[in-house]
C-alpha cells in the first residue's frame, strides 16, 4: 500500500508545481484554484498517512538560504569510513566465497550524510576520516531535488549516500562558460563543490541529486536487499543494485562495464558487500574502513586522456568501422594512442567530440578500450558518405549492433582490402604486394581486380615508373606472384574472402570434397548443403552460394583457376599429443616475439589447427604482447572465447 501512496504523491507533486510556478512566476493559471486545493489536500493527507515528505513537494516550499560565514562542523558519531579496494574481479569472487552479495554502482560525486528523526534534521558532507568531521549544509536539504523530508519512522535513522551531478548538467553548465580554460573538468569536482555552496539558489539551479545507499544508524534489517528496498519505500532513489554470488559475478561486473557510456550519471567504480547485515558487521572495521563491504575502482585500471576525432576504415566486406583517436596515454608499460569502437551503437553512445575528456583501459591488460566520456560533447558524426569512394552509406541493424556501410560495390577501399586479404600468407602468399603498393597500382589503373595480378609482366613499363619501383623489386614481385600459382586448394578457398569462410572452414570444405575444386564446383552446381559438413552450419552455406552465385565472383574464380594448379596439402606429423594445443582451433591476433611464420610452423608442429579468419568455435584466441590495433580480443570477451597471452602459449609450443 505504501508504494501506491508513494507513487501518487509523486503524480500530485509534477501536476501542483508546474501549475504553481505558472501561476507565481508568469502570472498564468493552468488549474482552476479548486482543482489545485484538492489536489494539495490529498497529496497532505498522504504525507500524514505515510510519514513520507518528499523534496519537491508543494507542501514543504521554503525560500532560498544563503550561508553569510563559514560552514558550521559536524561531528559524526558513526564514523563515516572508507572501504577497502580490490583492483582484480577474481580477488572480488574469492573475497564473496559461497556467499550472496549485493554489487552497487558507486556513485562518482560526494558522499553525504541524511539525519531524520521523523522529518529531516540534517545534512551534512563525509568529511575526513582522520576527524570524523564533515560540514553542515543543511540550508541546502530544499535545493538538493530528491532528497524526502520525512520518513515513516520516529526513531533517529541516518542514511548516507552520494551527491551527485547527471552530465546533461554538467554540460549545460559547462556550456555557458565561453572560456575553455574556466571549463569544469568534472562532474564530481562541481557536484561536490556544489553541495557545499553557501548560495542554495546556485546549489537548486545546478540540480545536484542524491542516490542512498546505506542505513547507518535506525530501523536493521537482515539482509541488503530489504534495506534499499525500505529507502526506495520511503521515497529515496538509491543506487542500483543487483544479487550476486561468486558463479555470476564477473559476468555482471563486465554487463555494467559495458553499459557505462549509456549511463546519465558518472561511477568511477563497483561496490560489493555481504547480503547478510548481521554477517558483514560481524567482521568489524580497521581504522580506515569497514569489512562489510569492498569497492572496485574503475580509476585504478583507468586513465584519463583527451579525445581528438574518429578515424573511419571500410573493409573488404563494406562495414565502416570507426576507431577512436586519442592524446597518447602510457598502460600497463603500452604507448596507446587509438581503440576501435566497433560499430555505430558503441560511438553513438559515447557521445564523442573533439576535446573531450575520456577514460581510456586496456581490458584483460590487452585491448585497448575507451570506457567512459566524461564531457560528452557529441560533436563528432556518423559519416554521410564513404570516406573512401564517395559513395552513399547506410547504417544497418546487425544482430544487438547498429553498423554504417558502403553501398558503392565497386569502392576502392573494398576492392583494395580484397586483394590484400587475396595476397596474405595464410591465402596466396605474395609477398611484396602491400596495402600502399596496392593502392598505387589501382590509382594508376595497373589493376581493377585480383585477376589483374596476374598480368602484371603486361605492365612492367607502368609499374617500373612508379616511385621506388626499380628492376629489382619489380622481379621479386613477378617471382612471388609466380610461385602463387602453385598453390593448395585450402589456401585458395581462403584467398576469396567469402564471408564466413576462413581458413579452417576452408580446411572442412576441402577436405569433405577430397582436395578437388571440380568436387566443390559440382557440388554447388547440383545445390549441395554445405551445411551437412561437420562444424559448418547455415550460415556458411548461405555465405558460399551468396557469393559464389554472384555472377562477377564466379567468373573471377574461372579466370583465377587458369592460372593456378593445386598441390596436396602437408600433413605436419604431431608428436605430443597431450599438449594443450593439439586439435585445438586457434587464431593468433596482435604482434609476438616469433615472427608469423615461425608461429605457424610451431603451432602445427604441437597439432594446433590455425584458423584464418576470427570464429566463435575458436577454442584460444592467441594473443601478443601488443594488440592496440586489433578488437579481436574485445570481440573473444563478448563471444566467451578464451583467450590466451603469448607468455602462456610459449610454453605449450616448446
Amino acid at each position: 500500500m505504501l508504494n501506491i501512496n508513494l507513487l501518487r504523491m509523486k503524480e500530485l507533486i509534477s501536476q501542483l508545481n508546474p501549475a504553481s510556478d505558472s501561476y507565481y512566476n508568469y502570472n498564468i493559471s493552468v488549474m482552476e484554484n479548486r482543482e489545485y486545493n484538492t489536489g494539495f489536500d490529498e497529496l497532505k493527507e498522504l504525507e500524514d498517512i505515510t510519514g513520507i515528505i518528499l523534496s519537491n513537494s508543494p507542501t514543504q516550499r521554503a525560500g532560498y538560504k544563503i550561508v553569510n560565514s563559514d560552514l558550521p562542523k559536524v561531528k559524526h558519531d558513526i564514523p563515516l569510513l572508507s572501504l577497502g579496494k580490490i583492483k582484480d574481479a577474481k580477488e572480488l569472487v574469492s573475497w564473496i566465497g559461497d556467499r550472496e552479495g549485493i554489487l552497487m554502482e558507486k556513485m562518482d560525486g560526494g558522499t553525504g550524510k541524511t539525519k531524520y528523526i521523523k522529518l529531516i534534521k540534517e545534512l551534512s558532507t563525509r568529511g575526513g576520516s582522520d576527524t570524523n568531521e564533515g560540514e553542515d549544509i543543511s540550508h541546502n536539504i530544499n535545493s538538493i531535488g530528491n532528497i524526502p523530508q520525512a520518513i515513516s519512522i520516529e526513531n533517529e535513522t541516518q542514511v548516507t549516500g552520494e551527491m551527485y551531478m547527471d552530465f546533461e548538467d554538467f554540460n549545460r553548465i559547462n556550456s555557458k562558460i565561453l572560456d575553455p580554460k574556466k571549463k569544469y573538468t568534472h562532474p564530481r569536482n562541481l557536484a561536490t563543490a556544489t553541495a557545499s555552496i553557501m548560495d542554495s539558489r546556485i546549489c537548486k539551479e545546478r540540480n545536484i541529486k542524491f542516490k542512498a545507499f546505506n542505513i547507518i544508524k535506525g530501523i536493521e534489517f537482515k539482509t541488503k536487499i530489504e534495506q534499499l528496498e525500505w529507502l526506495k519505500a520511503q521515497g529515496f532513489d538509491t543506487v542500483n543494485y543487483w544479487l550476486v554470488n561468486k558463479d555470476n559475478l564477473e559476468e555482471k561486473m563486465e554487463e555494467i562495464q559495458n553499459s557505462i557510456p549509456n549511463l546519465p550519471y558518472p561511477i568511477d567504480g563497483l561496490v560489493l558487500a555481504f547480503n547478510d547485515l548481521e554477517y558483514g558487521l560481524s567482521l568489524g572495521k580497521t581504522s580506515h574502513h569497514f569489512k562489510h563491504s569492498i569497492s572496485f575502482k574503475f580509476e585504478d585500471l583507468w586513465h584519463e586522456t583527451k579525445y581528438d576525432y574518429t578515424e573511419w576504415n571500410p573493409t573488404r566486406t563494406g562495414q565502416i568501422v570507426p576507431t577512436g583517436i586519442f592524446n597518447t596515454v602510457l598502460i600497463d608499460n603500452c604507448r596507446i594512442s587509438r581503440a576501435s569502437l566497433s560499430n555505430v551503437s558503441i560511438f553513438q553512445s559515447l557521445k564523442l567530440g573533439e576535446g573531450d575528456t575520456i577514460e581510456a583501459s586496456k581490458r584483460n591488460m590487452i585491448i585497448p578500450k575507451i570506457e567512459n566520456n566524461i564531457t560528452r560533447s557529441n560533436t563528432e558524426q556518423i559519416p554521410t558518405k564513404c570516406p573512401v569512394c564517395g559513395g552513399q552509406v547506410e547504417v544497418r541493424q546487425d544482430n544487438e549492433s547498429k553498423k554504417l556501410y558502403c553501398l558503392n560495390p565497386t569502392c576502392d577501399a573494398k576492392l583494395s582490402k580484397t586483394i590484400e586479404h587475396y595476397c596474405i600468407k595464410s591465402a596466396m602468399n605474395i609477398k611484396g604486394l602491400s596495402s600502399a603498393t596496392i593502392e598505387a597500382f589501382m590509382k594508376n589503373n595497373i589493376i581493377k581486380d585480383i585477376g589483374d595480378l596476374y598480368k602484371l609482366e603486361d605492365k612492367k613499363n607502368e609499374i617500373l615508373k612508379l616511385p621506388r619501383f626499380a628492376i629489382p623489386r619489380y622481379n621479386k614481385l613477378i617471382s612471388a606472384i609466380e610461385i602463387s600459382k602453385k598453390t593448395t586448394l585450402v589456401r585458395f578457398l581462403n584467398s576469396l574472402g567469402i564471408p564466413n569462410i576462413g581458413l579452417g572452414t576452408s580446411k572442412d570444405i576441402a577436405e569433405y570434397f577430397d582436395n578437388k575444386w571440380s568436387n566443390i564446383s559440382d557440388a554447388i552446381e547440383n545445390g549441395f548443403d554445405f551445411g551437412k559438413i561437420e562444424d559448418l552450419g547455415k550460415i556458411t552455406n548461405d555465405s558460399l552460394y551468396s557469393w559464389y552465385l554472384n555472377v562477377d565472383n564466379k567468373k573471377l574464380v574461372l579466370d583465377l583457376l587458369e592460372y593456378i594448379e593445386f598441390n596436396e596439402e602437408k600433413k605436419v606429423k604431431v608428436e605430443d599429443t597431450d599438449n594443450l594445443l593439439y586439435n585445438k582451433t586457434v587464431y593468433p591476433t596482435g604482434v609476438f616475439n616469433l615472427k608469423k611464420d615461425e608461429l605457424k610452423s610451431k603451432l602445427e608442429e604441437v597439432g594446433a589447427i590455425i584458423a584464418n579468419s576470427y570464429s566463435k568455435k575458436l577454442d584460444y584466441l592467441l594473443c601478443g604482447h601488443d594488440t592496440s590495433k586489433t578488437t579481436k580480443p574485445q570481440k573473444a570477451i563478448e563471444d566467451k572465447v578464451p583467450l590466451m597471452l603469448e607468455e602462456e602459449m610459449i610454453k605449450y609450443l616448446k
